[in-house]
Order: structure tokens, then sequence, then C-alpha cells
């Protein structure tokens, strides 16, 4: 198969394109000015496309110019951009999504994997299932949601095969951007580089996690799959608190200093954070969904220890 990965080169789609790699697959990376410091070691096994997931031409040139078989759709503002620039975003967000699929339809594209998010849902989409009432209470959540009906249109209509996965947040190595989610992540590098980093987060903030490999290993397995049952799948993750992701981190580089500065509208995020998380486990849909038998999948770094010792681990060995 020859995949695209759209967003190629950012934090997640970099983690997919090195476990495509490592099975012997050479991805085509499209992003607006790629840049390779998040596939180091994998430079040489990657395409790079240089072009916007908004332009038509651009996405037609590169399915057409490299024999595009499967897409995997990464590529999206977050939501703290997606909240301050709308229009800017539902063209990244949603436009995006449809030039993503009438290509696909014109050229026969076998599969279209979608990154979606458990952002889609919210207080009316209880009891969770994958086929719950839609219910975002942020802009990047309903471009995600119209984004996944896009999809399933789509495959009623055209007989494309569109697959949704629905992460929580995503942590690792190399994230960056903006939004409060990205901090968890990025002060383990920011204290790896430079011995100091700064949380705004109040520590008792606990929030469902899932690592990177993680999710980048059940996108390659959803390609991989010769069929699939359902058009949306939910990933679970791992309900960690920012106060044991610091206190790993320190068991691990005790030298390095991580402070907290807490302030109002990273508090106001966390108290909803919070709340939504408590929902999620009493409807018990972290255990639900830490694996996904149809392929095989399971939650490997399944604690905050494994999670910041492998990112960690990573920074030392690609960076340091």
């Amino acid at each position: 198969m020859t995949v695209m990965i759209t967003g190629g080169t950012g934090f997640l789609g970099s983690f997919v394109a090195r476990e495509l790699c490592d099975r012997g697959e050479s991805p085509v990376l499209m992003d607006v000015n790629p840049v390779l410091w998040r596939l180091r070691g994998y430079e040489s096994r990657v395409r790079l496309y240089d072009g916007s997931v908004t332009s038509w031409a651009d996405v037609v040139q590169a399915v057409r110019e490299h024999g595009v078989t499967k897409i995997v759709h990464a590529a999206a503002d977050l939501s703290l951009k997606a909240e301050r620039m709308r229009v800017e975003s539902f063209r990244t967000n949603l436009e995006a999504t449809l030039t993503i699929l009438e290509v696909a339809r014109l050229f026969d594209i076998e599969r279209v994997v979608f990154v979606s998010s458990l952002s889609v849902l919210g207080e009316r989409s209880m009891p969770v299932s994958e086929h719950s009432f839609r219910d975002p209470s942020t802009f990047y959540g309903a471009t995600k949601a119209a984004s996944e009906v896009l999809g399933q249109y789509y495959s009623k209509a055209h007989g494309l095969e569109f697959v949704a996965i629905r992460f929580p947040t995503i942590s690792g190595p190399y994230r960056r951007g903006e939004g409060a989610s990205v901090t968890v992540s990025s002060f383990i590098d920011d204290a790896v580089a430079r011995g100091r980093a700064t949380l705004t987060l109040p520590p008792e903030t606990r929030i469902p996690l899932l690592y990177v490999k993680d999710a980048a290993k059940l996108i390659r397995m959803v390609l991989e799959a010769p069929g699939v049952s359902s058009d949306i799948y939910i990933a679970g993750g791992v309900v960690i608190s920012v106060g044991e992701l610091v206190e790993h981190f320190r068991k691990i580089v005790p030298e390095a200093e991580v402070e907290f500065r807490i302030d109002d509208t990273s508090r106001k995020i966390a108290e909803e954070w919070m709340r939504l998380t408590e929902m999620a486990v009493r409807n018990r849909l972290v255990e639900r969904y830490s694996s996904i038998e149809e392929f095989g999948w399971s939650i490997e770094f399944d604690s905050a220890e494994k999670t910041v010792r492998d990112h960690v681990d990573t920074l030392l060995r690609e960076v340091t």
C-alpha cells in the first residue's frame, strides 16, 4: 500500500510515519513547509510533499504523483486556534476533509482513516458508544463532528471506505502548539532540553491520556486490516493527573526544575477537564475502550511511569 498522511510531519502524523516505516512502507507526508526534526533516523524512508490540504490542486497532485492508495487525514487546527480563528480553522478542519474525501472518491482510494476526537461528545452523548449523539462544546469538536458526518455520507453515497478514530488527548515527545493539553507533553521536552519547565495546569488535574505510540499503532493497524466492521472507533486512554506526570519525571531527571504557575484561564480549563474526566470514569469509558479486539490493539503505555519513561528515553536517544 502507498499511504499519504496529511499533517504528516506534525506530532501524530510523524509517529504514524515511523510505524509505517518500521513495517517497510515509505509513506507520503503532506504538509505545509514540511520539516523532519520529528523524524530523526527516518529521513530517508519517507517521501515529502509540500502542499496544503486546503488546496484541491495540491491534494490531487500528491495523490496522482505518488500513486496513493490509502490516506490518513491527521491535519487540523487544534482547539485554541480553532476558537480564536474560526473561519480559517473551518477551512483547515472541515473544507479540507471534504477535499480529501472527494479526491479519494475520484481516485478510488481504498480507505480513508480520519483522526477524530472525543471532543465530538458531550453530556447529551451519554451513555457513550460509537453511535452516540454528537454533542461538541468547542468549535474544534464541531469541525471533527461535521467531518465524521461528511465521511459517513461518502461511505453511504459513494462506497468510500471511511474510518474515524476518536482519540482522547494524545501525549508524547515533540508535541508543540497552543493549548493547555499541549503542556502535559511539552513540559518534559522543555525540562530535558533546558533543565527547566513551567506548567500552568494545577497538579490535581486529571485527564485521560493516550501515548502517541499507542495512537500511531492503532492507526497503522486500521490501515493494514483487510476489512473493518465499523466507520467509527473509540480509543480509550489512561486517567493520569498532571502531578503524577511531574512526580515520575522528577524521579527520572531529578536535576531538572519543574514549577507550577497556574493562571485563571488554565484553572477553568482544568475544572472542565476534571468534570468530563469524572463523567468518563463513571461511565467506565476508560476500561471499555482500552482495547479494540477487532484489530488486536490494546494500550501498551498504561501508566504515568511508562509514558514518562519512554518520552524521556526517546528525547535522550534522539536529541541530546
